[in-house]
């Protein structure tokens, strides 16, 4: 009569699936957590360009006599996606206030920041 032992010391197939979809399911909120941080990065990059460019703009127009404030048009920027400057300015005879509008496309939304000052004669 032959005698078939069998060998307890290995995994069975239905053990190793089960380890792997309890690894699988603790895995997915890293992945999740890292891709979230790449989007708030590029989030973050596009926020401080936007600011750049608005800083530009107003260091630009100290340059410019007083006089002349109202008949400024801020560059043409390429740097974010669907990038618009506008200006909102309030010219006084003595005192003016100008505020920089920067409008940039992210992630199919519609971003923006605004950088204000006072401008004296």
């Amino acid at each position: 009569m032959i005698k078939i032992t069998l060998n307890k010391k290995a995994f069975s197939l239905i053990e190793i699936m089960m380890a792997v979809a309890v690894l699988t399911i603790a895995i997915i909120p890293f992945l999740l957590a890292i891709l979230n941080g790449i989007l708030l990065i590029d989030s973050s990059r596009n926020l401080v360009c936007a600011a750049n460019d608005a800083q530009y703009v107003l260091e630009e127009m100290k340059t410019i006599n007083y006089a002349n404030l109202s008949t400024y048009t801020p560059p043409t920027f390429n740097n974010l996606n669907n990038e618009t400057v506008t200006l909102d300015k309030n010219i006084g005879a003595t005192i003016s206030t100008i505020t920089v509008n920067i409008n940039w496309q992210e992630t199919e939304r519609v971003k923006n920041i605004s950088i204000a000052t006072c401008f004296a004669q």
